[in-house]
């Protein structure tokens, strides 16, 4: 059997019906550069005597004349002086104590290269060329007592001619955004920037996104990132290079202009909230995707938290009308972000859950004593003595409606209205592969708007632009076993092209014992197994390009298409 990745193969010698099920099994899966993190340094050898500026068994090749340098035994802000050979140079200080540990040439830019840059005319003035290294002490407070007043260096841009061993410190403020960019050098070469912790560990750091190569926009260019710190902090702006597939290579001779502007954070999208969702159009085939953002989102209340992924409290919204058929789809394509995840909820009105106050009776339904304004039928309505599913059944007047079960108290309190059923929640099509796809089929839906949560795992570092759309899959003939495509045995091998888009997961089955996760959509095969001559069997050939890991299981009818026993099963590409 041959679809349109790898060939595969699996080799069975059975004499009877066999069903074939292709299933999608975990796809590829890399590995996302967060920040340059540790020391990341360019260190050299040298050997240095109590109150001498000369330093012996080193590599000058890699040094500069004032070239700034660390080490135990160098006073701060010593540089090169002069390179006498191949492993002599002399510096600006006497070495105290002697010392032959190594010498560290990563530094930080020095205050004095920074040009003169643009900031709020004020008051109070900021008069320094060097951007805000502390929260701000307004004249006339107590030495140490910060005020915050720096934060309010915004908008405001700094500029430092700076090379590929150099990093540059920042206080940043949360509530500000900050670009920083290599995009105006003269010269190209692959830089790229991490946002860290405070010099010299340079640890982690909340915020996102910390970390870029070729944002400027050429392959292999300088690096642009904009970043928005959650709390207010000094931060490193690190400036490496991308060698060999290593983003966090330092190199002195790769110099370059780095700019930061700083501007406040944007509002937040207008779908940031369910009743603001951007509606989708649902086409046959997901055509005309909705390019779009989580970046500034907020937190949405009054809806239950989504079922899976880790939701950090940053989401957006969208809205679809499921199709006649019940069958709905939302695939998802990031484009910068890291990590999305996906829910579908239902609810009869957009309004988020709330709270109000009504009277029940003992074996009635009406309540009153309450405020309908806003209210519709089919709302959900939770609180004591109201049984469980209970929604709104009819609006008598301004004051009272009725419920579609009896109360069982007697009682006047506080209500639960319109709460949001999810449907459905995915964080990864599957194992590894960190986009949601959601595939709906419930005629129960048909007709209805349904509001799709898109939200970034864990932190909104691992959010960004992705691309959305929705549309009506159309699962092909052999989605089902008992109207699985057959495929000829012949001497040679006869291909059979097929699909597995728009397919949906069979219910009922054994699972396969392979392919790492249950399958998301599968397609099935029948093919008869040659009676004569004795041993001959089949061999099964599956290849495609467009596959990123298909799996295979085997099963023989017992006795017919609706009752099947798994024979063998087969994911080349991953455990099992």
């Amino acid at each position: 059997m041959t679809l349109l990745a790898p060939s595969r193969m699996l080799r069975h010698l059975l004499r009877t019906t066999l069903v074939v099920c292709l299933v999608m099994a975990g796809t590829l899966s890399g590995t996302v550069q967060a920040q340059c993190t540790g020391t990341a340094t360019t260190a050299v050898a040298g050997t240095r005597t109590l109150n001498s500026t000369t330093v012996t068994g080193s590599n000058t090749s890699l040094l500069y004349i004032g070239m700034p340098i660390q080490g135990t035994g160098i006073p701060l802000g010593t540089v090169v002086t002069s390179i006498v050979n191949a492993t002599t140079f002399t510096m600006s200080n006497p070495a105290n104590p002697a010392s032959t540990s190594l010498i560290n040439l990563t530094t930080q830019v020095p205050n004095g290269s920074w040009q003169v840059p643009t900031v709020p005319a004020g008051p109070p003035t900021y008069t320094s060329n060097v951007p805000p290294l502390n929260q701000g002490v307004l004249s006339g407070t107590i030495p140490g007592s910060y005020t915050g007043w720096h934060c309010d260096v915004c908008p405001s841009l700094f500029t430092v001619d700076l090379c590929g061993n150099e990093y540059a410190r920042m206080y940043m403020c949360a509530g500000n955004v900050y670009t920083i960019a290599m995009c105006g050098s003269a010269t190209a070469w692959n830089s790229t920037i991490s946002i860290t912790g405070n010099a010299p560990a340079f640890p982690v750091v909340d915020g996102f996104t910390t970390f870029d190569d070729d944002g400027c926009g050429a392959p292999g260019g300088h690096a642009q990132v904009t970043y928005t710190p959650l709390t207010s902090g000094p931060r490193s702006i690190r400036i490496l290079s991308n060698q060999a597939g290593d983003p966090c290579i330092p190199n002195h001779l790769l110099c370059g202009t780095l700019t930061i502007s700083c501007s406040p954070t944007p509002s937040p999208p207008v779908n940031d909230n369910p009743c603001g969702a951007v509606g989708l159009t649902v086409n046959a085939t997901c055509t005309g995707a909705l390019t779009t953002s989580s970046n500034w989102a907020t937190a949405t209340s009054g809806v239950p938290p989504p079922s899976c992924g880790t939701y950090g409290g940053y989401d957006v919204w969208y809205s679809a009308v499921v199709p006649a058929s019940g069958a709905l789809a939302i695939q998802v394509d990031q484009v910068g972000a890291l990590d999305m995840a996906m829910a579908i909820y239902r609810a009869p009105a957009c309004t988020t859950a709330y709270t109000l106050s009504g009277t029940r009776t003992i074996g009635s339904n009406l309540v009153t004593a309450t405020n309908t304004t806003g209210m519709v039928v089919g709302m959900i309505v939770t609180g004591t003595g109201i049984p469980a599913g209970t929604t709104v059944a009819s609006i008598v007047n301004g004051t009272s409606f009725t419920l579609s079960n009896n109360s069982t108290s007697a009682i006047t309190n506080n209500m639960q209205v319109n709460l949001w059923t999810e449907i459905i929640c995915n964080a990864d099509i599957t194992a590894g592969f960190p986009e949601p796809f959601i595939a709906i089929n419930d005629l129960a839906l048909a007709g209805q708007t349904v509001w799709v949560r898109m939200f970034p795992q864990g932190t909104p570092a691992n959010g960004g632009s992705f691309e959305i759309c929705a549309f009506e899959p159309t699962p092909p003939t052999n989605d089902n076993p008992c109207t699985a495509t057959p495929v000829p045995v012949t001497p040679s091998c006869t291909p059979v092209s097929a699909t597995t888009e728009g397919a949906t997961a069979t219910g009922g089955m054994p699972v396969p014992t392979c392919g790492n996760v249950p399958p998301i959509n599968d397609v099935w095969f029948t093919v008869e197994i040659p009676l004569a001559p004795p041993g001959v069997g089949a061999e099964i050939d599956l290849a495609s390009s467009v596959l990123n890991d298909p799996a295979m299981a085997v099963y023989r009818m017992n006795p017919d298409c609706n009752t099947l026993t798994q024979v063998l099963c087969s994911d080349p590409a991953g455990a099992g």
